[in-house]
């Protein structure tokens, strides 16, 4: 799994009403698919919604699910 302390700014920076902005500069420095089942978790946070990684490829939606539910977790 990615590092905690990765997971953990996430959810804050999308706490903070930044979701979006992470979201993009991932997809302008293609980060969004060099990480992208932390990318599909950021995006699931963004929207509020673990159902969204339902349309994620099979192979990423479980490690998205759990950086996800950590994210969720923390958010708290």
């Amino acid at each position: 799994m990615i590092n905690n302390d990765w997971a953990r700014a996430a959810a804050i920076t999308q706490k903070l009403g930044y979701g979006q902005q992470l979201i993009d500069l991932f997809e302008e420095n293609a980060y969004d698919r060099q990480f992208r089942p932390f990318f599909e978790a950021l995006k699931a946070l963004e929207l509020g919604s673990e159902d969204y990684l339902l349309n994620v490829a099979e192979e990423v939606r479980e490690p998205a699910k759990k950086i996800y539910q950590f994210m969720n977790h923390y958010k708290q």
